[in-house]
């Protein structure tokens, strides 16, 4: 699949809102969750990039890596939600 804005956003917002929920998760439980459209390799370097900026905090190292959502990662997928919805909602007219 080729990555456009749209599609980079939506996966964005889905690592975010799926990281946030029920505790810190590995990046492979993303990756089996996921309807498969992307790369898991690709996803898995998403994940990193988003925890290198802080969005996403990593924990443990020996048995895996964790990952959860920050509160800067909870405001930014509120921003990234809402450009979909407004992407969305331009598309319709």
């Amino acid at each position: 699949m080729i990555e456009t804005s749209d599609n980079l956003d939506t996966l964005r917002a889905a690592v975010l809102r799926f990281l946030m929920a029920d505790g810190a998760r590995q990046s492979y439980e993303f990756i089996e969750h996921a309807d498969g459209s992307h790369d898991p390799r690709f996803v898995r370097r998403m994940i990193y990039a988003l925890a290198l900026s802080g969005l996403l905090e990593k924990l443990g190292s020996t048995s895996g890596s964790f990952y959860l959502t920050t509160r800067l990662g909870y405001i930014v997928l509120a921003s990234l939600e809402n450009e979909i919805l407004l992407h969305k909602h331009h598309r319709r007219r």
